[in-house]
């Protein structure tokens, strides 16, 4: 949970910075969504201290698939020498999506509803999408 708030703030930090007095429409739109998206993990986090059923892990798995996939189509549209940043971004919340997920389904075995499970299995998929898009643009940037 913590690699996914902290993945939020790399995001909106990377596209704050070049913003100058006319910025760029896309990163303030990208930075307010990450802000958003730290700030309900932020939330989750403190529910799933008091409530560790599976809905609380499924909904932050979610949110950190989001954030990946947020940052990875995103990577280009920050200034050059933050993308490395932004790929690690998408690292970290990719990561923590495949944790909360995978946490879902051990936690609780009780609360382990069908609707839940697919959509843990569709968090993990996505951040995992997420991961590999990343490391194609940093592939296709790095033979440039």
């Amino acid at each position: 949970m913590i690699a996914g708030v902290r993945a939020a703030g790399i995001l909106e930090e990377a596209c704050r910075k070049g913003l100058d007095g006319s910025g760029s429409l896309q990163r303030e739109v990208v930075r307010g969504l990450a802000q958003d998206i730290g700030r309900q993990l932020d939330t989750l986090s403190k529910r799933i201290a008091s409530d560790r059923s599976a809905g609380p892990l499924v909904d932050a798995a979610l949110a950190c698939a989001d954030l990946a996939t947020l940052a990875a189509c995103n990577i280009t549209a920050v200034p050059p020498e933050e993308a490395r940043r932004v790929a690690d971004a998408v690292h970290l919340a990719a990561h923590a999506a495949d944790a909360l997920a995978g946490a879902a389904g051990e936690e609780n075995p009780n609360d382990r509803s069908e609707y839940l499970m697919r959509d843990a299995r569709g968090a993990k998929w996505r951040a995992d999408l997420a991961s590999r898009q990343a490391d194609e643009l940093g592939a296709s940037e790095g033979a440039s």
